[in-house]
């Protein structure tokens, strides 16, 4: 176990594309690297059929709907797989800030939030408004990207979170994971609470959990088949869970008070274990170092910036260039367009912000490193 832990250390991994752990060498681990092109995809999958419209048709056939619910249920625990991914591999640095980390990632929601708009104003395939301008120029204050806000602040905070988690002994961090898990987890899932649970808290949440992963081995973290057979049952529950409720749980008196759906669905139990399963499962398979995978991985972050970009930006792209409304009723050209589409988006935003990373973003760091502010303050 303690070779395990001493070996993860030196890993290199990205946080989110390209925007890595500063000061750790080694290659990175091309099995988290497939898991991160995986989560992408389930959050790309989830967007083409939310923003493309495919719900709700009556000439649908069942075979369909299923396909459709199967597709549109993982977005939440891709969510949830980044945030854990970004815990595990931060957890045991000892830096109390990282600047050079924060303005990469900075730097990069910026390029997507203002180019985009820019390019679609030029385009002449959207208005331009001052206080428009305004938004996109400022992506994470104004939040553009809900997503990358909240993740931007985790990052403020991390070397804080560190700090605790560093510290607690691993009874300590049991209860700790344990007293949140229940308010924020186990509650809402099943009971009708009043409450929300803030996006950011959760973030936390799962940061530490992925810390204690790491920092704190058990034998269950090992597993490798069973871990995947329980992400499997959870996201079939998760997924089916509004069905479920409506035919079955009525009958079961310890069970019908359920919510009808779960208030925040991405703190649901079923989506938390999913997602905790999943990222076990990746962490104990065997991959050899794949270049190409760790390229394609470098890039997911921006996948979801370009195709998560505004309102204009998402009509563009699942309601004219992959509207998939008129074939709702073949199951068949259905699974055939959703196939086409979320690797063609995803496949577009790799290369993308492969282009940006090359073209813009080593150059100006480069030039960076070599001025006396950089080599003082982006460390």
């Amino acid at each position: 176990m303690l070779k395990e832990r001493e070996a993860a250390r030196g890993q290199k991994i990205p946080l989110l594309g390209g925007v890595a752990p500063q000061g750790r060498g080694g290659p990175r681990q091309s099995n988290f690297e497939l898991l991160r092109i995986l989560l992408m995809l389930m959050i790309v999958s989830v967007h083409m059929v939310g923003y493309g419209g495919l719900l709700g048709h009556a000439e649908t056939p069942l075979s369909g709907r299923v396909l459709l619910v199967l597709l549109s249920s993982g977005g939440k625990v891709g969510v949830n797989g980044f945030v854990m991914l970004s815990g595990y591999f931060l957890c045991t640095s000892k830096s109390l800030f990282q600047s050079k980390r924060l303005l990469k990632l900075w730097l990069q929601i910026f390029f997507y939030s203002a180019g985009l708009f820019f390019g679609l104003y030029f385009a002449g395939l959207c208005r331009m408004h001052p206080d428009d301008a305004f938004h996109f120029l400022l992506p994470v204050t104004q939040n553009i990207y809900w997503f990358a806000s909240v993740f931007f602040l985790l990052m403020l905070a991390a070397p804080f979170l560190n700090r605790l988690l560093q510290s607690l002994d691993r009874k300590s961090y049991r209860a700790l994971l344990l007293v949140v898990f229940l308010a924020f987890s186990l509650m809402p899932t099943f009971l009708r609470v009043r409450y929300e649970v803030p996006r950011l808290c959760w973030f936390f949440y799962l940061y530490l959990l992925a810390g204690y992963i790491r920092l704190h081995p058990e034998p269950i973290f090992d597993k490798k088949w069973p871990t995947l057979a329980v992400a499997v049952g959870s996201y079939l529950v998760s997924a089916f869970y509004a069905p479920l409720h409506s035919n079955l749980l009525p009958y079961i008196p310890l069970l019908r008070h359920m919510p009808e759906r779960w208030h925040t669905p991405g703190t649901s139990v079923p989506a938390l274990l999913c997602s905790l399963a999943l990222f076990i499962f990746f962490k104990n398979v065997n991959i050899k170092g794949s270049r190409v995978i760790n390229l394609i991985a470098s890039g997911t972050f921006g996948v979801y910036l370009l195709h998560e970009h505004g309102i204009r930006m998402r009509r563009l792209i699942w309601l004219e260039l992959f509207d998939g409304r008129p074939i709702t009723g073949s199951t068949a050209a259905l699974l055939g367009h959703a196939l086409l589409a979320i690797f063609a988006v995803f496949a577009v935003g790799v290369v993308i912000d492969l282009i940006r990373q090359y073209a813009l973003e080593r150059p100006l760091f480069l030039a960076l490193d070599k001025t006396k502010l950089g080599k003082k303050y982006l460390q």
